[in-house]
């Protein structure tokens, strides 16, 4: 049988309090009880002391006198054991005459603690009169009435009020518990659905936030997972086709580099030389998808890191993609500080990682061109390249004005398949995520007023690398 914790809370508060008012009853009724016999005590202890000292004559009327101010019975007995005065008529007077001091003696239905004082100076010739002190006894129910009462009348106005507290306690610990239950059990059945998080600093606040924040990481997980599953499929299709395409390009640009042999003037065509970059820049694109291929359990040969003059691999990339700038009407500006820019990672990395981020800076300009209309010359798109050296670090920067990356995509701009541009593929910044990890180098982004700037900072060859984030 399922027993709510809320239930298991409030009852255990309730029974722990009528505990706590049985406890607190019985301790006032023994103390009263202790409290009432010592009373009595006291009583034939003063009266004792007040006749030790007394002469004067114990008759019926001192003797009711003496009651009033002792609240005792006073009884005295003659030397031949008959009744003489007293506050009550006492018929068994032998009886009471025999009684020891201390004991308790039963008389119209009463206890009585009992002392007996030999009047020496009182009496006859057969021997001294006796004055006996009767102190009532109050029974155990009067001591329980008496000594319960007061602890009944508190309980009876506290317990309601604990009542109300212990249910209130209870909700508040009952009700976070089963939210973080139905959220666990959503959690278990794949649905992730975050909670608001608890306004609350003891161990419930922590422990909702710590199931809030195993929600929100499965939930990366399960994005990570499918995209991993979409990279995977595109590997495998993609693999075959980049080395289907690869061939034919191969085979193209033999055929065009033959050409010059059988016509000699293409030599001087601009026509001719543009055409044949554009088939370098194809076969740039095809190794995109062949770097995206790579299994990157296993090092080949032909991977391995070398000294790459940066400055030279730059030239080539600009002279390059210098006709496509100006065939999209796209300023395109370079500046090389120092040709110390040597860095030791494979060529083709750094002429496909410098290829796309400028690609991408000369096809953003080229929107903000055509959105502006090209009517003044501030609104003409621009792209700043340029490679610098400091203290021992190379710094290559990309800046360009187009609009930047959307705010969707700004934090996984770097993941494959995410794209700002419709007619994106998503893998030209995430190759250059992997080139630059394969190298312990940095590359990020950073979006100034009207300017996107991307950069990529690695250290020298046989420097390594210390720099953590951009230095502006």
């Amino acid at each position: 049988m399922k027993w709510p914790l809320k239930y298991q809370i409030f009852v255990s508060l309730l029974i722990i309090l009528l505990l706590a008012t049985l406890a607190i009853t019985v301790t006032n009724i023994r103390i009263a009880w202790i409290k009432n016999r010592q009373q009595e005590n006291l009583r034939i202890f003063r009266i004792e002391d007040a006749l030790s000292t007394s002469r004067f004559p114990l008759t019926q009327g001192v003797l009711e006198s003496m009651k009033a101010l002792a609240g005792a019975e006073l009884v005295r007995i003659g030397s031949n054991h008959s009744f003489v005065a007293g506050t009550m008529k006492v018929e068994q007077t032998e009886e009471l005459y025999k009684v020891k001091d201390g004991m308790i003696i039963h008389l119209a239905g009463r206890n009585y603690s009992h002392s007996r004082i030999e009047l020496k100076d009182r009496g006859s010739q057969s021997g001294p009169d006796s004055l006996h002190i009767l102190v009532e006894q109050k029974s155990g129910t009067e001591i329980l009435l008496e000594a319960g009462r007061g602890p009944v009348v508190v309980a009876a106005v506290v317990l309601p009020i604990a009542f109300l507290i212990s249910l209130f306690v209870a909700n508040q610990l009952a009700e976070p518990l089963k939210t973080l239950t139905i959220q666990v059990d959503k959690i278990a059945d794949g649905t992730q659905q975050s909670i608001p998080d608890f306004q609350r600093t003891d161990e419930l606040g922590i422990l909702g936030n710590a199931v809030n924040k195993m929600s929100h990481k499965i939930q990366e997980h399960e994005i990570r997972l499918r995209k991993n599953e979409r990279l995977q499929t595109l590997i495998q299709v993609s693999s075959g086709i980049a080395h289907n395409l690869r061939n034919a390009v191969t085979g193209c640009k033999m055929a065009i580099q033959l050409m010059p042999t059988q016509y000699s003037q293409l030599k001087e065509s601009d026509n001719f030389n543009v055409a044949n970059r554009q088939l370098d820049l194809m076969e740039t694109y095809i190794d995109k998808f062949m770097i995206l291929s790579r299994d990157q359990t296993q090092t080949t040969p032909n991977r391995e890191l070398e000294p790459t003059c940066l400055a030279r691999t730059l030239e080539s990339v600009m002279e390059l993609l210098r006709p496509s700038a100006e065939h999209l009407k796209v300023t395109l500006e370079m500046e090389i500080d120092s040709d110390a820019s040597q860095v030791m990672m494979v060529a083709d990395d750094a002429f496909q990682l410098m290829l796309n981020l400028i690609n991408n800076a000369i096809q953003a300009a080229s929107r903000y061109q055509a959105k502006s209309g090209g009517t003044a010359a501030k609104l003409k798109g621009r792209v700043v390249v340029s490679l610098k050296v400091k203290n021992k670090i190379v710094d290559f920067e990309v800046t360009d004005n187009g609009d930047g990356p959307p705010a969707l995509i700004a934090t996984s701009i770097f993941e494959p398949f995410v794209t700002g541009s419709q007619e994106g593929t998503g893998l030209g910044l995430a190759v250059v995520k992997e080139i630059a990890d394969s190298v312990d180098g940095e590359v990020g982004w950073i979006r100034t007023e009207d300017e996107t700037k991307f950069w990529f900072l690695l250290n020298q060859a046989d420097t390594p690398f210390q720099v953590s984030q951009m230095d502006q």
